[in-house]
């Protein structure tokens, strides 16, 4: 195992927010020169010091304490990679890791899903859930199939209409709740 030089360890200290210790500061201990943070950064729920020292013996900090590289979400307090964030991904459970992401606007055929995701206007009220939220077939008073495809009018088990490939009509498999696709449109 190699040695870490004296630099190396000042780079790291930058990188990670480390200062020259002041007198109201937190000092993270342990470590040779002394690493400090603002006294703020003490159970803030992000690991500041190398070796978590920040986020021991912290009052009400019920949440998790997370990476200084990692994401927190709003009301689940779960922490992410960076990584998950804004990739169309509802990874926290309450879509804040979606939020304040600089998504490209989607065309004017297009229709944006809650997780940000454009997807084509066609696929709203169709059905079937494009969008990974269903955002694409919520409010929807009416369900549109495109030429390719067959309405069920009560298609799903809520009652609710439903759009099938022309293909599964009459093919001796109910594909419909409400058996449409065997039943009145097969001849006889």
């Amino acid at each position: 195992m190699r040695e870490i030089t004296k630099s190396e360890i000042i780079n790291y200290k930058r990188r990670k927010g480390y200062r020259k210790c002041q007198p109201d500061d937190f000092r993270c201990g342990g470590s040779t020169p002394e690493l400090c943070i603002p006294k703020e950064k003490k159970c803030d729920g992000y690991l500041d010091c190398r070796n978590g020292r920040d986020e021991e013996k912290c009052e009400n900090n019920a949440k998790p304490a997370c990476r200084l590289d990692q994401f927190r979400c709003n009301s689940t307090q779960r922490c992410i990679e960076q990584s998950a964030r804004c990739n169309y991904k509802d990874d926290c459970g309450d879509n804040s890791d979606e939020e304040n992401c600089n998504f490209q606007p989607c065309a004017i055929n297009q229709f944006r899903c809650a997780n940000s995701l454009c997807i084509p206007r066609s696929y709203v009220c169709d059905g079937y859930k494009d969008c990974q939220d269903g955002s694409d077939e919520k409010s929807c008073t009416t369900t549109t199939c495109p030429l390719n495809k067959f309405v069920c009018p009560r298609g799903t088990p809520d009652g609710k209409p439903l759009c099938i490939d022309r293909s599964q009509i009459c093919d001796g498999k109910s594909d419909c709740e409400d058996k449409a696709d065997e039943e009145a449109t097969c001849c006889k």
